[in-house]
């Protein structure tokens, strides 16, 4: 047990429990430490290796891209979304309903470009235009092969590839 000062001037004892004399907050000390190492909670700080250490810190296992990367995947959706309209004409089967599909596919990839050019490191950017650009392949295999096996455009390559890719886009 030793004595210290409180904060109105008395001296009262301590077992390492009471603020130390003359400090300027009220920390916790105990007695097997050999001095003073408990902060103040204004003063706290993550331990070594934990916690983020400021502004630097990003998220986890994404690297961001560049935004010219952003442009390309946004145009090969845009090319995409084209051809698929085109073999979904000569498949017989434009309607209004793709149309409007392809304006809603569209917005969607462009909001994920907006967001993937001007903020690389925001990987929400980069699942949307992904995500569009993976569906969009799937629509335009999904006609190709329609043309292919259900119309018999016999002379069109690697039909095969495009049935397996048809099964990516959802109905």
């Amino acid at each position: 047990m030793r004595l210290v000062g409180g904060t109105d001037g008395r001296i009262m004892p301590s077992w390492g429990l009471w603020p130390l004399a003359g400090s300027s907050c009220s920390a916790v000390t105990f007695p097997e430490r050999s001095g003073r190492n408990v902060g103040c909670v204004g003063q706290a700080q993550p331990a070594p290796g934990h916690g983020p250490t400021g502004p630097e810190v990003t998220a986890r296992g994404f690297r961001a891209a560049s935004p010219a990367l952003a442009w390309v995947l946004g145009g090969a959706v845009l090319v995409l979304a084209a051809g698929a309209v085109v073999l979904s004409a000569l498949a017989g089967q434009l309607s209004i309903d793709i149309t409007a599909g392809v304006v809603i596919v569209l917005t969607f990839a462009g909001v994920g470009l907006v967001v993937a050019r001007r903020q690389p490191g925001n990987p929400i950017g980069w699942i949307m235009v992904v995500f569009t650009l993976v569906y969009v392949l799937g629509a335009a295999a999904n006609y190709y092969a329609v043309l292919y096996y259900r119309l018999g455009y016999r002379g069109l390559p690697l039909a095969p590839v495009a049935l397996l890719l048809s099964a990516v886009q959802a109905p």
